[in-house]
Formats: C-alpha cells, sequence, structure tokens
C-alpha cells in the first residue's frame, strides 16, 4: 500500500446499508433529517434545525453540513448515496468525500504556496531558513490532512448514528 496522492487530497470511503423497508419508507424517514440545499454562500442567511442540507429522491441523495462562517467545527465532508431496492428492502451506497470543493481548492493553493516560498528561499539563497521552512511545512500540511480525515470520520459517524436511528422509527 503506497502513497497515493488522488486519495491524499480528496479522501472518501464508500458505505453499503441494508433495510428491511421499502425505498418509500426510507425517503420519507430520512427526508426529516433533510433541509433543502440553497448553496454554500446561502447558509449564513437560512436557519434550520435539520441535521444536513441536500436533496433526496427516490434514487439519490446528496448531503453535507450547514456552513458557517469562521467555524473551525465546520466539516468539508458530504455523501452522495445511490438507494436501490424495491417495496420490500432498500439498499444504499454512499459515498463519504473527505471535500468539498472550496477545501480541495484550499489544499491544493497551500501546497503550491509552500512550493513558490521553497523555490525563492532556493533562489536567493537563504538556506538557513529551510531548516525552519521545511519542518514546518510539513507539519502544516501533515495537520490539515488529519483534520480533515477526522472530520470525514465524525461526519460518517453522525450519518451511520442517523441511518440507525431510522430503522427504530
Amino acid at each position: 500500500m503506497g502513497f497515493n496522492l488522488i486519495e491524499y487530497f480528496y479522501p472518501k470511503e464508500i458505505i453499503l446499508v441494508d433495510f428491511d423497508f421499502g425505498n418509500d419508507t426510507f425517503t420519507n424517514r430520512f427526508q426529516k433529517y433533510i433541509e433543502n440545499d440553497r448553496g454554500y454562500f446561502s447558509d449564513e442567511f437560512f436557519s434550520t434545525e435539520k441535521t444536513y442540507l441536500g436533496k433526496i429522491d427516490s434514487t439519490e441523495f446528496i448531503l453535507r453540513k450547514k456552513r458557517k462562517f469562521m467555524n473551525p467545527n465546520m466539516s468539508p465532508a458530504n455523501a452522495n448515496g445511490k438507494i436501490f431496492g424495491d417495496k420490500d428492502r432498500t439498499n444504499i451506497k454512499i459515498e463519504i468525500n473527505g471535500n468539498d470543493e472550496f477545501n480541495g481548492f484550499g489544499k491544493i493553493f497551500a501546497h503550491l504556496f509552500f512550493l513558490i516560498i521553497f523555490i525563492t528561499i532556493i533562489i536567493t539563497e537563504a538556506y538557513p531558513l529551510l531548516i525552519l521552512f521545511i519542518p514546518f511545512s510539513i507539519a502544516f500540511l501533515a495537520f490539515i490532512h488529519f483534520m480533515q480525515v477526522k472530520k470525514m470520520k465524525e461526519f460518517k459517524e453522525n450519518l451511520m448514528n442517523i441511518l440507525n436511528q431510522l430503522r427504530d422509527e
């Protein structure tokens, strides 16, 4: 198992869940937890008590948590689900993505920023700065990645708790 650059920038996990009730029942129960998504920029203007923003229909759903400006606990994770089954059984395939568009762009930008600083240090022959710069940049980028993976796992755990509650309703 080696280093995968795509998984580093865009971590994801796939979950399979089965229910003993039909698609319509699942959709109706799960709809209680989903508010219609108006887009990232409208999150500050609309309040909701529901857990997720997104959309759901009889074949698929898209979920994300509400974003708040300057909230450090905000999760960039989101989920795309495919719903399969009939009137007696529902199977769901959920892909949880650790990044949204903004976070993925930010991660790429951070790497480019550090690369530019590194090249500038080499060009200006300020080699002693490398002693400070290299460990700092590696630690910073590793911290961002591990926080992203942690937020994705929290998102997955919350989603699985809700899906388990759907079984009991």
